[in-house]
């Protein structure tokens, strides 16, 4: 830090702690992880130094403070604590102290960030990572989801939903709908089956979320099933996770033959196009 700031000696050890518990497979202590690299405090070296830094990346502007370095990719070291830093460089840096979100917001597309470089325990975080972070604790759920993965069901059976399930679920997930005129119907099912990986083989269930949609790029389509996967993981948490298909037709559709003969849960109407 520089001397006319205040240095927060405390650091943030919560960080650390939980981002330990976090390798060892704590599917809890990795939200706990983002949700305090979120909050802060955390600690940035400066864009500009005493000493001479030879790897900076190349900036897209000169509005951005903080340090970058370029290797395979063009990161920001950010710490836990002073302390860290100085065991990763083994000298003084002048340092910001910073939130996880405001740092977020500010990062240009593609940038990575590195949490603690150089420790036994560091984490990357990656550009769509960042991406989900400047929700907030909003987009947890969806990184949580993705960073542990939806569990291989076998032998699996699926079956039809019943109107009073999920009806929360359903009810976001159709607000977000109305809101994208690609979207023309949504279908819920419940795929049920057993974990073979494991040797307990125990009995697993997830939801499958079809949606239907009129013709369009696949970066539209990957959009909107980023935005459906985060607003259905924010309902879903501690529950069941979902799987996605996304396609132009339930009835030829490979993605979406699952679905065919179900009744939609949501189909746009005729007047939402003009609205």
């Amino acid at each position: 830090m520089t001397n006319n700031e205040p240095i927060n000696t405390s650091g943030n050890s919560k960080l650390e702690a939980t981002l330990v518990q976090a390798f060892e497979g704590s599917k809890e202590s990795a939200r706990d992880f983002f949700e305090f690299f979120l909050k802060g405090p955390l600690f940035v070296p400066k864009r500009d130094q005493v000493q001479q830094i030879t790897n900076l990346a190349k900036y897209p502007n000169d509005f951005i403070s903080v340090m970058a370095l370029e290797g395979e990719t063009v990161f920001v070291p950010v710490f836990s604590s002073m302390e860290k830093v100085y065991e990763w460089t083994n000298s003084e840096l002048n340092c910001k102290e910073i939130d996880g979100k405001t740092l977020c917001e500010r990062m240009p597309e593609d940038w990575w960030i590195a949490v603690n470089p150089g420790s036994e325990y560091e984490k990357e975080i990656s550009p769509w990572e960042i991406k989900q972070l400047k929700f907030g604790i909003d987009g947890l759920a969806i990184i949580i989801d993705e960073l542990f993965g939806e569990e291989q069901i076998y032998a699996a059976e699926i079956k039809s939903m019943k109107e009073h399930e999920f009806v929360d679920l359903k009810n976001a997930l159709k607000t977000k709908a109305k809101s994208n005129k690609l979207i023309k119907k949504l279908f819920l099912l419940r795929e049920i089956g057993t974990n073979l990986e494991n040797d307990e083989q125990d009995k697993l269930s997830n939801l499958l979320l079809g949606v239907e949609v009129k013709e369009g790029s696949e970066e539209k389509f990957e959009n909107i099933k980023e935005e459906l996967k985060r607003h259905a993981a924010l309902k879903l948490i501690g529950q069941e996770s979902v799987k996605i298909r996304i396609g132009t037709n339930t009835e030829n559709s490979v993605m979406l033959g699952i679905f065919k003969g179900e009744k939609p849960f949501y189909k746009q109407s005729f007047f939402s196009l003009f609205f």
